[in-house]
């Protein structure tokens, strides 16, 4: 089930359209991210790390209806 949007919501994808992508800066970023992506607003990309034995990073970006969400 999808939740309405809160005011950090709508601040974390306006802030995503303005910088293209952004990856999390703390925990209650990544819930967050997380639980945008799976409603639909944004999507991750991973980039793995040249060095030995690095986790990948994850990235996010905002989807066409994350996008119709910082515009209305």
């Amino acid at each position: 089930m999808e939740r309405p949007l809160d005011p950090q919501d709508i601040e974390l994808l306006k802030a995503m359209a303005v910088l293209g992508e952004i990856a999390h800066k703390n925990i209650d970023q990544q819930q967050r991210l997380t639980r945008l992506e799976v409603e639909g607003y944004v999507e991750s990309v991973r980039h793995d790390l040249p060095a030995l034995n690095a986790p990948p990073a994850w990235n996010y970006r905002l989807t066409d209806k994350g996008q119709a969400a910082v515009d209305s």
